[in-house]
């Protein structure tokens, strides 16, 4: 099982490979279950969480980036500009500037509303 912690939240992710599974987000302090992502995040290759916590920025092996609203669980836009991973994602203290690095050494920019 993968953990990713930010916050007072959990994500877990199960290990075992081509399983169609659902990722819970918990809140560490209360133990309560938040949300349930209808994703099981096996193609995860990097991710980043907005400054303010509520928006799961991950970098996909297909060359994908998805916007995830961690309050609601839901996915929130998939972006594909690229034929390669997503090996890094950096985002800007404001949230609004997300930089992307792919597995080709190419470099995107991307602006976030």
């Amino acid at each position: 099982m993968q953990r990713l912690v930010h916050r007072h939240r959990l994500l877990e992710r199960s290990s075992l490979p081509n399983i169609k599974s659902i990722s819970p987000t918990w809140n560490l302090q209360t133990g309560k279950l938040l949300h349930e992502f209808a994703d099981n995040f096996s193609s995860v290759e990097s991710f980043v969480i907005s400054p303010n916590g509520k928006i799961l920025i991950c970098g996909n092996y297909d060359g994908s980036i998805k916007l995830w609203n961690l309050e609601q669980g839901k996915l929130l836009h998939t972006s594909r500009n690229g034929s390669s991973s997503v090996l890094g994602l950096a985002l800007s203290p404001d949230g609004k500037t997300l930089a992307s690095s792919n597995e080709d050494s190419t470099i995107h920019i991307w602006q976030i509303n």
